[in-house]
């Protein structure tokens, strides 16, 4: 046995006989532990804080140690197909801002929710690399959606695994600007393509941006009704960025990280992976309706 199957050992049997305790940071007195990073015995390490006499825990820490974490499919629908940059000036494509961040923020990820630490396994869906020449329904269809997956028995192998990521996802996150006051054509489109049984009963998060005051929320309205008859229904917290240039840089960095319209997403998120959970334990008990 080697020393660090050792130190978890003794770890796991001391913490079993002190996880009553309502103390918020659960004293470990490990009086030979050397500073060091400690692996749990599912594979994923959890830095432990040593001190000379003793190790102190936070929930968090404690929590990585003693469950194994919860990753979740995500899926990220961005709403924008822009090429162009206004007459006014300003990005080729804003949305490649809030997309950037929402990217980073799934990355860095790692909540508590009960007994499990929640992360992302996400991937990027772009109409600007979908419909482009070689993308994944470049073959088989057009932005103007002139024919839907749905409609064929076999689908070319780059439709097939795109449509196998929508199936497989337990959550979706819309990035979206508004266009007329209303959901993009590209957006539109883009999640069109797919029947609703790819959708049916998994949660979905709406991000909308602008570079005006709005935020996006006219193109929210209409995004949350699409969503809810895909069968991704939306959680009822939105995330909206209104003059996008003032809050995040162009790699998606905030400009002020302490700016009060960036704590919408993760408490968008929140939502979002309590309902994800809870609805794929429901699908793997007794399937979709």
């Amino acid at each position: 046995m080697s020393e660090v199957q050792r130190i978890n050992k003794y770890l796991l049997k001391i913490i079993d006989a002190l996880f009553c305790s309502s103390d918020r940071r659960l004293k470990l007195v490990l009086p030979f532990i050397r500073p060091a990073q400690c692996f749990d015995e599912i594979g994923r390490s959890a830095d432990i804080i040593a001190q000379q006499d003793a190790v102190f825990c936070t929930d968090l820490q404690l929590a990585a140690i003693m469950s194994s974490p919860k990753i979740l499919k995500t899926v990220v629908f961005m709403g924008s197909s822009r090429s162009v940059t206004p007459p006014w000036g300003g990005d080729f494509r804003l949305g490649d801002r809030v997309l950037k961040w929402v990217e980073s923020t799934l990355q860095s990820r790692k909540e508590k929710l009960g007994d499990e630490i929640i992360t992302h396994d996400f991937s990027v869906v772009d109409p600007k690399d979908v419909f482009a020449e070689g993308g994944a329904l470049a073959e088989i269809s057009r932005g103007d959606l002139t024919v839907p997956t749905f409609f064929l028995k076999e689908l070319p192998p780059k439709a097939q695994a795109l449509k196998d990521l929508i199936d497989a996802a337990d959550c979706y996150v819309v990035v979206s600007p508004e266009y007329n006051h209303t959901v993009p054509p590209a957006l539109a489109s883009l999640m069109g393509h797919f029947g609703g049984s790819n959708f049916s009963a998994k949660p979905s998060g709406i991000v909308t941006y602008s570079p005006g005051p709005w935020g996006g929320m006219r193109a929210a309205m209409t995004i949350c009704n699409m969503c809810h008859e895909l069968g991704c229904l939306p959680v009822s917290k939105l995330c909206g960025l209104p003059t996008v240039a003032s809050i995040l840089n162009e790699d998606g960095s905030p400009i002020d990280p302490s700016h009060r319209m960036l704590a919408q997403l993760p408490g968008m998120l929140t939502q979002l992976e309590w309902m994800a959970v809870a609805m794929k334990t429901q699908r793997e008990k007794t399937g979709v309706f």
